[in-house]
């Protein structure tokens, strides 16, 4: 049931007189469904109709009017729902009650006489034609702020239906599709959305209003206790409050608080697996006896016959065939005994008892290798943090360092690497701890795993993105600037990217050309010494050995007589036909600096020639782009290609506008380097030798503060000078 008879005096008017008006005939069926719901979900695998969200308007093909379960069936096919997984946002909304009403009757409403036109009129005008563009705003604002499946049953028109088929066919939708349910202001007033509230208590659904901040047991019953007292003080029929506060009421707790904190970990995590994928587990009392699972291939909380039936079955369904025990006392949930990598059903059946002997109560779940490739962390306050071989609890080790970054743009990143995009939306407002893993995992078998999930409701932060860090080393420097800079919507050409432990994975958009370059990527930017070389050569030869290209590269970069360190990646990348090539950086207040050449850049970047006079469209254009990446990244460095129509980014690599490119400094002893072509791994050297000695390089030579010389004296810290050498007459 939705608003109709929410209160006594609306009973009169469930149904809106007006003959073939189809603003009408909705009000009158919303006024009939369970939930105004104004719930939104679209689903991005699936084509949208031009107004930008699924159609739900469901017509009979016959007379018959069908039961719940044949319409609900039909319902689920036409959008591809599963009851694998529930995904869907709910969003519970009153149209002909609500605080809004309450105004208007104290106001107007209890001075007309229910059902009357003059009654209709201004009840429609004053507090249904309000709520309903509320409600749309806010959806409007959920598109734009949630990707993912939103439904709206506003529009489900099934004729014949009765108020209560509309409140079970939603009812089941709860229960079978929705994560989280957020109630706009004042659906305590409602009597849909009250019911609504009890049914997402029930099935321990994530409740949120519509500033994303919590709706727990307790605040909402508070609610429902004052909208009972100011509903009663006009004269209103609340009895449907209380049935549905003494309903909530008698559910059982999650954790409870008496003179001492009580919390049961397993009852939590039973909770979280009603609406996400969790490690398979199985937990026990002191006594032995079972108290909640999830192990593929039997129902949720599936009575064993005994303890090691269970643990057999665990130990069986783990990918890993191996097990964690993690031990809790109700009463003091922390620091207790915790095992990892149990491989043996005895040795783990041994561990249960001995903790049981000790009154713990025990959790078995499937042991996941954190080695796997993927990454594990926490989504909180607008943000993504994360990193490889680590556990949620990376965020918090100061010894490892975590990739950062805005929660969309982690999502695009994660997802282009990964070829899926983790399940971490619709809980926005949470602390989330997550896992992703390249192979599916988990009670439902999917590639995230959701550790722990708490109601944390904070504002957004701004992330401090930075890098290298472990992610970036993990599919290299060059990659992972370029994946950044593509997840950004930044111009970064087509590249297939072959790691060391990963899928290979395409980044970029295509140039239109038909020829490659062989890119190489090493954990860190080592500016100049890794070779790159135009056409297809094997990437996993070039991972192994990476100086198989040196005979292919234009132009060597290293002596060629030394050991190159193993690499992270390997790119594959479509050509630009490169009018003019280049570097560019923000210099602050200062501006913009552009250098670059006509045509490719190699020896440019190689420091054997000096910049070119650009045309001011091509600085133009590359300026643009600068700060393009500025706006979205922050200030970087980039390595650009102009194809007469398109800068494109080559390389990308933050930087800090406070240091300065170059460290003239006045206690430096300086010496003179005449640099020529084929000099850069010789002056590499020179660099290695004068690092921390307060001794600087003066470069004579036509080189560019922006090529490979100036970024190799930065990284390593010694002042350098450039001069120019006067031109012969």
């Amino acid at each position: 049931m939705r608003d109709a008879g929410r209160w006594t005096a609306l009973q009169a008017v469930s149904v809106i007189p007006g003959k073939g008006s189809l603003s009408n005939r909705q009000h009158a069926r919303r006024d009939n469904t369970p939930s105004a719901a104004a719930v939104s979900a679209v689903n991005p695998d699936a084509p949208a109709p031009l107004n930008g969200k699924v159609s739900m308007s469901e017509k009979l093909t016959s007379d018959r009017v069908p039961t719940v379960f044949e319409k609900l069936r039909e319902w689920e096919l036409q959008r591809e729902l599963t009851t694998a997984h529930p995904v869907a946002l709910y969003v519970s909304t009153p149209i002909t009650t609500g605080r809004i009403f309450m105004e208007w009757w104290r106001q107007e409403g209890a001075h007309l006489s229910p059902g009357s036109r003059e009654y209709q009129i201004a009840h429609r005008a004053s507090v249904i034609l309000p709520n309903t563009q509320r409600a749309a705003r806010f959806m409007e604002f959920l598109r734009w702020r949630h990707v993912g499946l939103f439904i709206d049953p506003t529009s489900c028109e099934v004729p014949g239906w009765s108020q209560s088929d509309y409140a079970d066919f939603w009812t089941l939708v709860l229960e079978r599709h929705v994560k989280r349910v957020i109630f706009l202001d004042g659906w305590e007033y409602s009597r849909g959305c009250v019911h609504e509230f009890a049914i997402a208590q029930e099935l321990g659904l994530d409740c949120v209003d519509e500033g994303l901040q919590p709706i727990t047991r307790e605040t909402g019953l508070r609610l429902l206790e004052s909208a009972k007292l100011e509903a009663s003080a006009l004269g209103l029929d609340v009895s449907f409050v209380s049935i549905a506060y003494d309903r909530i009421q008698a559910m059982a707790p999650i954790a409870s608080n008496l003179s001492t904190r009580v919390l049961f970990k397993d009852q939590v995590l039973d909770h979280l697996a009603r609406t996400a994928n969790v490690a398979q587990f199985v937990s026990f009392a002191p006594d032995h006896e079972q108290r909640y699972c999830r192990i593929r291939g039997f129902p949720p909380n599936h009575q064993f016959a005994s303890d090691h039936d269970a643990v057999s079955a665990l130990l069986q369904r783990s990918p890993e065939r191996s097990l964690n025990i993690r031990s809790f006392d109700p009463k003091r949930p922390e620091g207790n005994p915790f095992i990892r990598r149990i491989t043996s059903l005895d040795e783990a059946l041994g561990h249960l008892h001995r903790l049981a002997g000790s009154g713990l109560y025990t959790i078995a779940n499937e042991a996941i290798d954190e080695g796997d490739g993927g990454v594990s962390g926490v989504a909180y306050r607008g943000c993504l943090e994360f990193a490889p071989d680590a556990n949620p609890r990376c965020v918090d080790d100061e010894e490892i360092d975590t990739a950062m970054l805005p929660f969309e743009l982690g999502m695009i990143l994660l997802r282009t690497v990964y070829g899926f995009e983790p399940d971490l939306r619709g809980r926005e407002g949470a602390r989330v701890e997550f896992s992703i893993h390249p192979s599916p995992r988990g009670w439902l078998e999917d590639h995230t795993i959701i550790w722990q999930l708490e109601q944390r409701p904070a504002h957004d932060v701004k992330p401090d993105m930075r890098w290298p860090h472990r992610f970036s080393r993990l599919i290299g420097d060059k990659a992972f600037g370029l994946t950044i800079a593509a997840a950004a919507a930044l111009p970064v050409p087509r590249a297939i990217v072959f790691s060391q432990r990963l899928f290979p994975f395409v980044v970029g958009e295509p140039t239109g050309s038909r020829e490659f370059w062989t890119r190489t990527c090493p954990e860190v930017k080592i500016p100049g010494y890794y070779p790159s070389a135009r056409g297809w050569h094997d990437p996993f030869a070039v991972l192994r050995n990476p100086s198989i290209l040196l005979a292919a590269s234009e132009g060597s970069l290293t002596t060629g007589n030394e050991s190159m360190p193993a690499l992270a990646s390997v790119l594959v990348q479509e050509e630009v036909k490169a009018e003019y090539s280049g570097t560019a950086m923000p210099l602050g207040a200062s501006g913009i600096s552009v250098h670059g050449v006509h045509g490719a850049g190699d020896e440019f970047m190689r420091g054997d020639a000096g910049a070119d006079a650009m045309p001011s469209t091509v600085e133009h254009a590359v300026v643009d782009t600068v700060e393009r990446v500025q706006a979205s990244l922050g200030p970087a460095k980039i390595e650009w290609v102009f194809d007469g129509a398109k800068t494109w980014i080559l390389q990308l690599n933050l930087i800090t506008l406070a240091a300065p490119l170059t460290l003239p400094g006045d206690t430096a002893e300086w010496e003179q380097f005449h640099f020529s072509k084929g000099r850069l791994n010789e002056f590499r050297q020179r660099i290695l030798e004068l690092r921390g000695s307060n001794k600087g390089i003066v470069i004579i030579g036509n080189v560019s503060p922006l090529s490979h010389v100036g970024e190799i004296a930065e990284q390593y810290g010694v002042p350098v000078q450039f001069v120019t050498p006067l031109a012969k007459a």
